[in-house]
């Protein structure tokens, strides 16, 4: 298991912008592919614990599992890496997190987003910018993870000045998908 702290801004744009900063920064060739398949229990307990569970699957040849806990813009994650084989079956039949995160309570598919995403080093960071689809939808952002909250938040607003980039808050990808289904299962 990896454990990782992660201190992260984002905001929302249009793809007018998302494109532009693209082309700007010359990341055209640089993008990948990660979907984010989420779980859940059928009572909903990682969410009343304000956790997230997710396996990533980067570019269909990386498999990841992580468990996440946020508060503001400051996650705990948890990760395994995982085979091939092993994440198809739990993503397709769900699984027991006893083995992993000393946890016995089952989980199951929940949901599941797309992001086409390119990175870039920047000042004390990393840039991410990302093309976000889940069930028709289609989202811009960009995320700016940091090694220090104040210092990544002045870096951060000061990139979205210099571009001319209005600050729109966002939730995280989990919650956007799971939101939707929520909306949706009562239709």
């Amino acid at each position: 298991m990896q454990l990782e702290r992660e201190i992260e801004f984002k905001t929302e744009i249009n793809e007018r912008e998302y494109n532009a900063l693209i082309k700007q920064f010359n990341l055209q060739n640089n993008i990948y592919k990660l979907t984010n398949h989420y779980f859940e229990t059928a009572t909903k307990t990682l969410k009343k614990e304000g956790k997230t569970l997710r396996i990533r699957v980067k570019d269909d040849e990386e498999y990841q599992l992580t468990l996440k806990s946020s508060k503001r813009n400051i996650a705990n994650e948890a990760h395994f890496t995982l085979k091939k084989d092993e994440a198809i079956k739990m993503i397709l039949e769900g699984f027991n997190l006893k083995h992993l995160f000393d946890k016995d309570i089952n989980v199951y598919p929940y949901g599941k987003l797309t992001t086409y995403r390119c990175q870039m080093p920047y000042k004390d960071g990393e840039l991410f910018f990302d093309k976000i689809e889940y069930y028709g939808i289609t989202k811009y952002e960009i995320e700016y993870e940091a090694k220090y909250y104040g210092l990544g938040y002045k870096i951060f607003m000061n990139f979205l000045k210099e571009h001319n980039i209005k600050y729109i808050s966002t939730i995280k990808k989990s919650g956007r998908v799971f939101n939707y289904l929520e909306r949706n299962q009562t239709k």
